[in-house]
């Protein structure tokens, strides 16, 4: 019942593709977790590249920071470029009221 893990510690940005769940990309009434490393907010960035995997969405090696802005029935993720305030990256996991209606969608 997880919907997004947030963790840092390799230096780039990464995102999964939606509802990963045993190494593959959900659909529809399928669970999973968007899982989401920023380590990208001061130390060199890594220099190698991400092992390609089917369920990688998003690698992005550029110094920025995540945002996240709540509301009711949404949680709004983006990756934000430090250099200019651009938004590289955004995903919204929406909800209806109380947790019903449950889906996602990617931006």
């Amino acid at each position: 019942n997880v919907d997004l893990f947030v963790a840092g510690h390799y230096h780039s940005y990464f995102r999964t593709c939606d509802k990963l769940y045993k190494g593959v990309c959900g659909g529809d009434g399928v669970g999973g977790t968007l899982h989401v490393t920023v380590g990208t907010a001061g130390y060199e960035l890594t220099k190698g590249t991400l092992v390609p995997e089917d369920w990688t969405e998003v690698f992005l090696k550029v110094y920025g920071y995540g945002r996240v802005t709540v509301n009711r029935t949404n949680l709004i993720w983006e990756f934000v470029r430090d250099e200019d305030g651009m938004v590289l990256d955004r995903v919204v996991l929406e909800k209806g009221e109380f947790g019903s209606d449950y889906h996602r969608a990617l931006h």
